[in-house]
């Protein structure tokens, strides 16, 4: 409903445009094309995506781990954090012939 609303004045309205001016995509129906697209989304359709990908034992579920670091922390990026293991190429590989274990079994 949000993003099919109209906009409640001129300074939002022109904001939107601007925004989309601003990074270049000149899509300036983006927010109409979402609305359209979203509400075509039953209750039923929304339930099979959790089930399949977001439910805790969901056949297609996978976890992704990211941590970011800002410029002046990147000595610390071979750090773990929260007991995790540090990010290092040998993890990559580690992972990478993991999946490709699954892939082949």
């Amino acid at each position: 409903k949000m993003l099919t609303e109209k906009n409640k004045n001129m300074g939002e309205e022109s904001a939107k445009y601007w925004q989309v001016v601003a990074n270049q995509s000149y899509i300036f129906r983006k927010f109409a094309l979402i609305g359209e697209e979203v509400s075509k989304i039953t209750k039923d359709m929304a339930l099979r995506f959790f089930d399949k990908y977001l439910a805790k034992n969901a056949p297609k579920r996978r976890k992704l781990s990211v941590q970011v670091f800002a410029s002046p922390h990147m000595e610390r990026i071979g750090e773990g954090v929260n007991g995790t293991a540090p990010v290092s190429e040998t993890n990559t590989e580690d992972a990478e012939k993991e999946e490709e274990k699954k892939s082949d079994g």
